[in-house]
């Protein structure tokens, strides 16, 4: 499941002349906020594999995210 993650985006160019438009400004953050949310996802899924495995002893968070997954 994790595998079909990407690695890591690709952050935008920042120039002085993109820096002056609205839009990029926009995308920037999302992109940046885009970027740690995957890291946190990816984080997470690797920590229920390991769970489920028996390599990582099971916490309230990681019975929550499980919980949170099965009821979809």
């Amino acid at each position: 499941m994790v595998e079909i993650l990407p690695s890591q985006l690709e952050l935008l160019n920042r120039t002085a002349k993109a820096i002056e438009n609205p839009l990029f400004r926009f995308m920037e953050r999302e992109v940046t906020v885009a970027s740690s949310l995957l890291d946190i996802v990816k984080r997470d899924l690797l920590h229920l594999i390991e769970m489920c495995t028996g390599k990582r002893k099971s916490t309230n968070i990681l019975k929550k995210l499980s919980d949170d997954l099965n009821k979809d």
